[in-house]
């Protein structure tokens, strides 16, 4: 999470649909209990579709 709040003050991570971000997400559902409303918030995705 501190690679997360570093990139979040550095790159301003505006844009939903990164292949990094989305990378990330992916990682995080994976290895972490985080859920994926809490991630797309912290990662600045945008809301969930269906």
């Amino acid at each position: 999470m501190t690679a997360l709040r570093s990139l979040d003050s550095k790159s301003g991570l505006k844009g939903g649909g990164a292949d990094w971000k989305v990378q990330i997400a992916k990682r995080l559902r994976k290895k972490t209990t985080a859920k994926n409303p809490w991630i797309s918030e912290r990662l600045q995705m945008g809301t969930q579709t269906t």
